[in-house]
């Protein structure tokens, strides 16, 4: 007997709770990895300077494929590849299989699994840890739960765009994977890519790049792979659909904790040099 959707949601909300408390407690008992690198603290409070900061990274993100090298392009190739060629020959088949391997157990399981992928428990999420950093006065708690944050907004309105750009109809439609329908403001012709997949795995970078836990990288990382399976499992959404959305999200993360780390241009530093009697010490800001 299948579960109902508001119980699900309610030990969803129950289990990430608890998650979060074990997060909470990986990520102050662990050094991380921002521990001495911002000279203004103060921007990683919700203000006024927060969200300009933000709105500025939201831009940053947008136009940073621009910027990319050689490195960068080949692997953005290889993932319009993955993604193309899942598309192309893939995603009815395992639509298919999924379909004939529903059983009871399973499908409780994941529409539980589902909901950690909702704004509401992963803002809920954010809100735990940046109560965690006022309560125990860590700057960088509170700094990865407001990370986490922007991470989850600029993935929104990015992921967002595109499925209305391209307005692809989900497996529960009927139409077939290779159904578009463009500038479409219809639930079930969101499908590509899957919101819930790229916001988790946008939110569980920022998670685990704040963190030299292994743990906590393991448990950010293998959550978010388990709503990217739910979403297929569910029938929500075609394999290339997530495969695209936690290249996405995991991309948004990454990037945002790269633009919130000074470069070490910018950081103090001691150097001591020989001169002409002696040694010369130098102390730059």
């Amino acid at each position: 007997m299948l579960i109902d959707r508001s119980t699900h949601r309610f030990f969803a909300l129950s289990i990430s709770a608890s998650i979060s408390a074990l997060l909470l407690l990986g990520l102050t008992q662990t050094p991380l990895l921002a521990q001495s690198d911002d000279l203004h603290p103060e921007i990683y409070r919700i203000s006024g300077k927060y969200f300009v900061k933000s709105g500025v990274d939201l831009g940053k993100v947008i136009v940073s494929p621009i910027h990319w090298k050689g490195k960068d392009r080949l692997l953005f190739s290889g993932a319009i590849a993955t993604t193309g060629l899942v598309m192309a020959f893939l995603d009815r088949g395992i639509k298919e299989w999924v379909d004939d391997h529903q059983v009871t157990g399973s499908k409780d399981f994941s529409l539980f699994v589902t909901h950690l992928g909702e704004p509401l428990v992963l803002l809920g999420l954010s809100a735990v840890f940046y109560i965690g950093g006022e309560g125990f006065k860590d700057d960088n708690l509170r700094k990865t739960a407001l990370l986490s944050l922007e991470s989850f907004c600029i993935n929104g309105i990015v992921v967002n765009g595109m499925r209305y750009l391209l307005s692809r109809s989900r497996p529960l439609s009927g139409d077939g994977p290779s159904s578009f329908h463009w500038f479409s403001l219809k639930n079930n012709r969101h499908s590509f890519p899957s919101g819930h997949t790229s916001t988790a795995f946008a939110v569980a970078a920022v998670i685990a790049g704040q963190s030299d836990s292994f743990l906590v990288g393991a448990v950010s990382y293998g959550l978010a792979s388990l709503v990217a399976i739910s979403r297929v499992y569910n029938n929500e959404h075609w394999a290339s659909d997530v495969i695209a959305a936690s290249i996405i999200g995991y991309f948004i993360g990454k990037k945002v904790l790269a633009l919130n780390r000074p470069s070490d241009k910018n950081k103090p530093s001691l150097s001591i040099a020989p001169g002409l009697v002696g040694f010369s010490l130098s102390l730059r800001f």
